[in-house]
This record gives structure tokens, sequence and C-alpha cells, in this order.
């Protein structure tokens, strides 16, 4: 038989650190300011109920991405 047998892996929750479900995207952006890229921000919209927001700290802005300030 092909038993595997494995041990749970548990796993640290960090949410608490990249998500932020109440702040505005002028917030957000703030916050990352002065961040290393790569570092991001996962926030509840406030356009779209239900949907999410994303802020992503990079060190150059992709071509043709539209950026609010």
């Amino acid at each position: 038989s092909d038993l595997v047998q494995s041990t749970p892996k548990f796993v640290k929750d960090t949410s608490k650190f990249w998500y932020k479900p109440n702040i505005s995207r002028e917030d957000a952006i703030l916050m990352l300011k002065d961040k290393a890229p790569g570092i991001f921000v996962v926030r509840d919209s406030n356009s779209f109920p239900g949907a999410f927001g994303l802020a992503l700290k990079v060190a150059q802005v992709p071509p043709n991405v539209q950026t609010k300030a």
C-alpha cells in the first residue's frame, strides 16, 4: 500500500501584519512609503463591498501601470 505518514506543520498567522481591513487607500500608501520594495498591505475595498485592495511597494513602477498618489 502507498500509505504516507505526515506530521502536521504549524504555520504562524502573519495576517495581522499584512491585512489591515479598515484603512483607506491613502493610509495604505503612507504606511508603505518608507518601506522596502516587496512589502504589501491588503485592505477591504471602500469602493467595492466584499472586494479587497492591494498596496504593494515596488522599486520602480512597471511600464503601462497607472498609479494614484
